[in-house]
């Protein structure tokens, strides 16, 4: 969507639910068709960076969708440091899904924010290590109903580099 395809889709339970539905499969390689793409602009609507972030910090609820391990301090990815932003709010990204891999209703959803102190008319930013977690769930939230919701996607990778952090 940011790069201007307006017809991007995310499957609710990943490639089971392709199979399930009888989504053809196979373990042959896929032929590949070059495609001639042009990106005129990214729409940032829904992004922040890291000096945006630090100069309004205060004015916005931190979600922390990594793994609590990662939460209090694990550095497993290459990170500068283990941590957290500080005051993050952790809402593990895992805790989005049921066990089948489909996503918790709206209403699970917003329960599970909000029971962290998120309300919809919050400022939001959601935040991992390099942006992927929390980019989901920012679509998430967005799809929810709350009505502020930005990914940090430089993350904490950025972050951990170059601020400080707590465990």
């Amino acid at each position: 969507i940011a790069a201007g395809f307006p017809n991007v889709k995310m499957v609710n339970g990943g490639y089971d639910a392709l199979v399930a539905v009888g989504a053809p499969t196979t373990t042959d390689a896929a032929a590949f068709t070059p495609a001639e793409v042009t990106i005129s602009k990214i729409d940032a609507t829904h992004v922040i960076n890291t000096d945006s972030l630090v100069t309004d910090y205060a004015g916005f609820k931190v979600v922390d969708v990594r793994s609590q391990k990662e939460y209090d301090g694990a550095a497993d990815y290459g990170e500068a440091k283990g941590g957290h932003l500080p005051g993050a709010i952790l809402v593990q990204f895992t805790d989005l899904f049921r066990a089948d891999g489909t996503l918790k209703s709206n209403d699970e959803i917003t329960a599970m924010f909000e029971a962290a102190g998120v309300s919809k008319t919050d400022k939001v930013v959601t935040y991992c290590t390099k942006g992927i977690r929390s980019a989901y769930a920012q679509l998430i939230l967005e799809m929810c109903g709350f009505e502020t919701t930005l990914n940090y996607d430089e993350s904490y990778y950025r972050w951990s580099a170059s601020q400080d952090v707590e465990k």
